[in-house]
């Protein structure tokens, strides 16, 4: 479980942490037109809402910590129900003949990879993973940039090219930005933007010093997200190389580019898997409980999602036990929905806690009429 948190671990600024995968809300043409855009491939459930498999995924492995990490981080992520309209330009080209059948395409919708059948979390990466390695368009440009061209678009289709299929693209970057006299042009701005790839880099400190520019070129939100993403690259290299050093200056150049609120929930966040990564277990739960108190009061989906975290050291820590429950309950409060009362019912059969089963029972059944 640990290497595999280290290789897909990535907290989001917009998203809660161990959300599962988080499903494109667009329309296929939409989701295509992004995978363009983003040089991304789209991952498709195509399912039927009849299907038994299709509900255990949906329950069971779409939800988990790694596997959500995983394909949030590389993919984009659509469900599409066969049986309904919404699946109707898909189908323009695709055949589905057994459910759930599991699609990797491009934005030109070339299929890179297809497996039929419900998976484990463990399967389910090993799919992307080896649709990753299929789709690496990079390889090709590596060899144009190794005979010599150094235009300065195709450098930067190359810097996109290695950033799509996680390849370090910074030596690239640094090569082209220290010969440039002008960092300001259009050109050079949207380069910066694109190379930010780690706080960790001279790169992000162009990225900081023409933000105000590049806040005018993409809008703020954009730039937001850009500096997330740098800031958590290099929180997964402070797992990789358990460094504290690498944590904190993320954790720092993060608070200095958002809100008081949203860098002390990244900072506890990113503490906690750290604590996990050095099986730190006393502190991890300890910042549990402070990340609970303080910025998820009203948060049940987040509230899930850790409950879920702590699930996983149950069985040897009563404490995590405890606690577990404890947000289950929280979020149980704060949202009638069925999946987060669903999520408390099943914690108190595993933990054998009796007393309030009925009582829960009794709400999920009202939840179904």
């Amino acid at each position: 479980m640990r290497a595999l948190l280290i290789a897909s671990f990535f907290l989001s600024v917009s998203l809660p942490a161990f959300a599962g995968i988080d499903f494109f809300e667009g329309t296929y043409e939409e989701a295509l037109q992004l995978a363009k855009e983003e040089r991304k491939i789209i991952f498709i459930d195509a399912y039927a809402s009849w299907c038994g498999p299709c509900k255990v995924m949906a329950k069971n492995v779409f939800t988990q910590d790694e596997v959500g990490d995983f394909y949030n981080s590389n993919f984009i992520n659509l469900k599409l129900d066969m049986e309904k309209a919404e699946a109707t330009g898909f189908k323009r080209n695709f055949t589905v003949t057994a459910y759930p059948t599991l699609f990797f395409i491009d934005g030109s919708e070339t299929l890179v990879h297809k497996l039929v059948g419900g998976q484990n979390g463990a399967g389910l990466i090993g799919a992307g993973e080896l649709a990753l390695s299929k789709f690496d368009v990079s390889k090709d440009l590596a060899a144009e940039y190794e005979e010599g061209n150094r235009d300065p678009e195709f450098i930067l289709e190359y810097v996109k090219a290695l950033n799509a299929s996680n390849k370090n693209s910074l030596p690239i970057s640094n090569k082209y930005l220290i010969t440039q006299k002008d960092l300001t042009t259009a050109f050079n701005l949207s380069f910066i933007y694109e190379a930010n790839v780690a706080c960790d880099s001279r790169i992000f400190s162009l990225f900081e010093k023409h933000k105000g520019k590049l806040i005018d070129m993409y809008g703020a939100d954009k730039v937001s997200e850009n500096i997330g993403k740098a800031c958590n690259n290099t929180v997964k290299k402070a797992l990789q190389y358990e460094s504290r050093d690498l944590l904190e200056e993320a954790q720092e150049k993060y608070a200095r580019n958002n809100s008081k609120k949203d860098a002390q929930r990244f900072s506890l966040e990113s503490s906690i898997k750290f604590e996990e990564q050095l099986s730190n277990y006393e502190a991890m739960l300890t910042l549990v409980k402070k990340l609970n108190k303080t910025c998820l009061k009203q948060d049940a989906k987040a509230k899930v999602n850790w409950s879920s975290e702590l699930d996983n050291y149950a069985h040897d820590f009563k404490s995590f036990e405890d606690y577990a429950l404890k947000m289950a309950e929280e979020a149980a409060e704060l949202e009638e929905s069925r999946k987060v009362w669903q999520h408390y019912y099943d914690l108190l059969v595993t933990y054998n806690r009796t007393e309030k089963l009925q009582e829960v029972k009794a709400i999920l059944d009202a939840l179904d009429q």
